[in-house]
């Protein structure tokens, strides 16, 4: 995480020194701008097969739009980090440490933009605020590897994916899963930083803060996909894991 970190701060450095030249933004959230570049960090939330889980994860994502037209973006999202599940008032002691990276498409809709008119005069910190809000819906492919994933091969509520069965009739278990997650649901805030002045010709520095809600496909993100004693899939739901992030857009 520490490398997360420095390179956030190396990627997003030269965008806040350009910003202090630049001419400040009028009218729009994003200032008419086609290409953008977000780079965020923050917290990762595992709800799977660990019940009551109290653990948090980290993550980075670094994500790239192309604006079509006014308000509406398609984009590519990655993001790098961490899952995590620590069972709490629970018998089996169940918990997981798993790295995963992830990556996909987006796209991005921001309501108040799309349908309102132009405006050439400044703008007001209502109408930036409004312009500002976001939804967005999206696919993500991801690789996960567990560091740490409590077994107990006597116990097959603490299985996970089958890779093979021993000769002795000892399961191993997959160390590496992929999912598909669909749909990938993002809603928040993207608010420029730099408005002051009534003028186009600047590039637009913006703070985003956005939640994300992600459906997996499958039920291997936590790690845990247990059976019955007779060996038969018990039949539960699909994981989902969200990620809250604070970041900074970069408008060009």
């Amino acid at each position: 995480m520490r490398l997360l970190l420095i390179l956030s701060v190396l990627i997003t450095t030269p965008f806040l020194a350009i910003s202090q030249y630049c001419p400040p933004l009028s009218g729009k959230a994003d200032g008419g701008r086609q290409f953008h570049i977000t780079v965020g960090y923050g917290i990762t939330r595992l709800y799977g097969d660990v019940n009551e889980n109290n653990a948090l994860g980290s993550a980075g994502t670094i994500k790239f739009d192309y604006s079509f037209i006014k308000g509406l973006y398609f984009g590519l999202e990655s993001q790098f980090g961490s899952l995590k599940t620590d069972a709490i008032n629970s018998a089996v002691p169940r918990q997981s440490d798993n790295d995963y990276i992830a990556g996909g498409v987006v796209a991005t809709i921001h309501p108040f933009e799309f349908f309102s008119p132009k405006k050439y005069g400044r703008p007001t910190f209502g109408d930036l605020f409004a312009e500002s809000l976001f939804i967005g819906v999206g696919a993500l492919y991801v690789i996960n590897n567990y560091d740490y994933i409590y077994r107990d091969v006597n116990n097959t509520s603490t299985y996970g994916v089958i890779e093979e069965v021993n000769e002795y009739g000892y399961p191993t278990f997959k160390e590496r899963t992929r999912s598909l997650v669909l749909p990938s649901l993002n809603f928040g805030t993207a608010f420029p930083l730099n408005y002051q002045h009534n003028n186009y010709r600047g590039n637009v520095l913006s703070a985003v803060l956005k939640a994300q809600i992600n459906f997996s496909g499958n039920d291997a993100l936590d790690g845990y996909t247990p059976y019955n004693a007779d060996g038969t899939l018990i039949n539960s739901a699909n994981d989902v894991y969200n990620f809250y992030s604070l970041g900074l857009r970069y408008s060009f």
